[in-house]
């Protein structure tokens, strides 16, 4: 979820092919996923009544029909090797690389976005994972969660926004800057030499910080207005990211407040209970003043308003306390 967003909006494909070890990465990633798209003809698996199928017929017929089987094959079609078969690499190279190869690494990258539910499926079975997560703190485990789809959506935003400028020139290199769009609005208005430079292939980095910094200025609504649409395209993807964003963080307000406090649940309980305490022993006071007789039990101590008051508040601290 973090490097094909950026290897299709950010870098274009480009360190696909012009580093060695992220090719090698992908090749093995492929081939791993391609290997489980065939082992899922051998694995059992629960049926409506939550009995266990072991029949390899019913196993095989159950995968193909639930439409898994096709997903699968299709994210592992090694798109990265069909196109270094094309001699990619020596377009990026030239800088001659055309809108019909960025186009097939795009649907290749998307394509690999269907092994998602198939990560989530393997991590929600997995029996390790399971204990592991049961033996966390739940309400720092829920935080840690969200934080981290936090900075999942804000990962998403910077590199569909930076993938916005691309697909309106093809190009990450000195194009990107001849053209409008708005990343050759900000260099023109805000480049310094010595600063970030986002435009070339191999300045991916610089992209993404700038992509990043507009995505968490719109969804936490700061918008300092340096970095702006342009096009007809980018302000209408504009007003729809930004109207997401708000959204989310809305979203994000409300379960950070939810999640804090929960994790004061037991602190807010103490609190409650010493103050309905303070209200029972406040009752307790307005009958004694009310009340002509003689109060019997304070010539042994039990009956001082004083005393008890202090015992009662104290016997609520010592609970919460030992909890």
């Amino acid at each position: 979820c973090f490097a094909i967003p950026y290897t299709v909006g950010v870098s274009g494909g480009y360190w696909m092919y012009q580093s060695d070890g992220w090719f090698v990465v992908n090749m093995i990633l492929n081939v791993a996923f391609l290997v489980d798209t065939f082992m899922q003809f051998f694995r059992a698996y629960y049926n409506s009544n939550g009995v266990i199928v072991y029949d390899l017929r019913r196993i095989a017929k159950n995968y193909i029909y639930s439409g898994r089987f096709l997903i699968n094959l299709v994210a592992s079609f090694p798109t990265q090797l069909v196109l270094l078969v094309m001699d990619i690499q020596h377009d990026y190279i030239q800088g001659e690389v055309e809108s019909k190869d960025i186009t097939l690494i795009v649907i290749g990258q998307i394509l690999r976005l269907l092994r998602i539910p198939r990560i989530r499926f393997l991590m929600k079975s997995s029996v390790s994972f399971q204990n592991w997560w049961e033996r966390q703190n739940v309400p720092k485990a829920m935080l840690a969660s969200f934080m981290f789809k936090l900075v999942v959506v804000a990962h998403w935003i910077a590199c569909f926004w930076s993938f916005i400028a691309l697909v309106q020139v093809w190009n990450f290199g000195d194009a990107l800057g001849t053209q409008a769009n708005w990343i050759s609005q900000w260099y023109s208005t805000h480049h310094i030499d010595g600063g970030i430079n986002p435009i070339g292939w191999d300045n991916d980095i610089d992209r993404y910080a700038l992509s990043l910094f507009w995505a968490i200025q719109s969804l936490t609504s700061i918008g300092y207005g340096n970095i702006v649409p342009v096009t007809r395209v980018e302000y209408y993807f504009a007003n729809i990211l930004m109207l997401l964003s708000g959204l989310f963080w809305a979203f994000t307000i409300g379960n950070l407040v939810s999640i804090v406090e929960h994790m004061n649940s037991e602190r807010n309980t103490y609190k409650r209970s010493l103050d309905d305490a303070n209200t029972v022993i406040g009752s307790f006071a307005e009958n004694n003043t009310t009340n002509d007789a003689p109060n019997e039990e304070s010539e042994i101590g039990v009956g001082d308003p004083t005393a008890i008051a202090t015992r009662i508040r104290r016997f609520v601290t010592c609970q919460y306390d030992r909890a």
